[in-house]
C-alpha cells in the first residue's frame, strides 16, 4: 500500500494522540514500576528498606498509583520504609499525605525527610506537617538528625536542593554501624560519598518526560549532579539510589519514566 500524504499524516496524528494518552493517563497513574536493589554492605542479617518518594499530593489527578504503591510495601514486608520528602505540592494535600504514611507505617516503621516542595507549598507550615506525620505512630521525621536501629544508623537531612542539609550535624549523633542517608536531592552526594554507605534520594522524576535518543527533556538539578538522574550510582564506596518517585511535579505527565518504587535489600 502506498503511503500517500494524507495516510501519513493520519499515522502521525495517532502516533501523537497514543503518546498524549500514555503521558497524561497511563503512565502517571498506572504504569508503576517496582525496582529491587541487592546491596552488600556488611551487615550482619539482612534487612529490607522499601523506599518511596515524591508522593506530591495535591498535583495527582487520580489515586490509583497511590493504591498501587501501598499494595507493593505490603507483599514486600519491609523492616523500615524511607519517604525521602516532596509529599506535598500544595496546603490541600497534606491531609492525604498523612493517610498515606499512617498506611506506610501500619507495615513498618516508616523515617521521613522534607523536600523542596514542602517549603515551597506550606512555608512556616512544614514542622507543623512533619509533626502531623510523626502524630500518626511509628513516623520519624529526621531533619539533620539520626536514628539507630541496631547495626544500621538511619541518617536524615533536610532538602539539599534547597541548600538546607547538614549532613555532618546529621551523623555528630550516628555512631558506627552501617550509615543510610535520607535525601530529597541526589546534591548530597557531593558531600556525602566516601563518608557514608548507603543514600536514598529522589527529586528528579528521572525527568518525568524523556524522548528516544534523547533522554530528560529537563533534569531539575545543578549541572554538576544532573546525571544522578535515576538509578544506583557508586561512589568513593558510597551507594546512592535516585528513585523516579509517585507523582508529578508541575505537569501531571510522565513519558517513558514510569512511576516508581524502591525495594533497597543490605544484605551481608
Amino acid at each position: 500500500m502506498r503511503l500517500t500524504r494524507r495516510r501519513f499524516l493520519a499515522l502521525l496524528g495517532a502516533s501523537a494522540l497514543g503518546c498524549l494518552v500514555d503521558a497524561s493517563l497511563v503512565e502517571p497513574y498506572l504504569a508503576l514500576e517496582v525496582s529491587h536493589v541487592e546491596l552488600s554492605v556488611g551487615v550482619e542479617e539482612p534487612l529490607r528498606l522499601m523506599h518511596v518518594t515524591d508522593l506530591h499530593f495535591g498535583n495527582q489527578l487520580l489515586s490509583n498509583i497511590y493504591e498501587a504503591a501501598l499494595s507493593v510495601v505490603r507483599s514486600a514486608d519491609p523492616d523500615l520504609i524511607a519517604v525521602t520528602g516532596d509529599l506535598v505540592s500544595k496546603p490541600e494535600g497534606v491531609e492525604d499525605a498523612v493517610d498515606f504514611v499512617a498506611e506506610l507505617a501500619a507495615q513498618a516503621p516508616t523515617y521521613v525527610v522534607p523536600g523542596n516542595w514542602e517549603y515551597w507549598s506550606l512555608g512556616e507550615g512544614v514542622q507543623g506537617f512533619l509533626e502531623e506525620l510523626e502524630a500518626v505512630g511509628e513516623v520519624e521525621a529526621l531533619v539533620d538528625d539520626s536514628a539507630e536501629l541496631g547495626e544500621v544508623c538511619i541518617v536524615g537531612v533536610d532538602d539539599p536542593y534547597l541548600h538546607r542539609s547538614r549532613l555532618s550535624e546529621a551523623l555528630d549523633g550516628a555512631h558506627g554501624g552501617v550509615k543510610v542517608p535520607l535525601a530529597h536531592s541526589p546534591q548530597i552526594i557531593g558531600e556525602a560519598r566516601g563518608r557514608v554507605d548507603v543514600v536514598l534520594a529522589g527529586h528528579t522524576h528521572g525527568g518525568q518526560v524523556s524522548l528516544p535518543f534523547i533522554g530528560p527533556l529537563y533534569v531539575p538539578l545543578p549541572a554538576e549532579y544532573r546525571r544522578y538522574v535515576a538509578g544506583l550510582f557508586e561512589e568513593q564506596g558510597t551507594y546512592m539510589y535516585v528513585c523516579r518517585g509517585l507523582g508529578t511535579s508541575v505537569a501531571p505527565l510522565r513519558f517513558m519514566c514510569r512511576p516508581e518504587v524502591a525495594v533497597v535489600d543490605l544484605l551481608p
